[in-house]
């Protein structure tokens, strides 16, 4: 991928978690409340707890996008299950 689109790119995606982790409350709001979230995660916020957990994976997959690192990621995840690959 040109360099240029995989920081536009990676940015784009760490700019999207980080709105879902700045403002939990609205994107709850918009996806409504998970029940699940609201009984087994009750001391970290819930349903807005479990949004910003996602918001913060988003941001981490953008942070390797943006970095090139999802090649390396994925080549030794695959090394593990086929041989050579390394």
């Amino acid at each position: 991928m040109n360099i240029f689109l995989r920081v536009l790119l990676g940015a784009a995606i760490s700019f999207a978690g980080y709105f879902i982790v700045w403002k939990s409350e609205m994107v709850t709001g918009w996806v409504g409340k998970s029940w699940w979230a609201e009984w087994n995660l009750q001391g970290f916020g819930g349903t807005a707890g479990l949004v910003k957990i996602i918001g913060i994976v988003i941001m981490i997959i953008g942070f390797i996008t943006l970095t090139g690192g999802g090649d390396d990621i994925m080549n030794g995840i695959a090394g593990i299950f086929v041989s050579g690959l390394r």
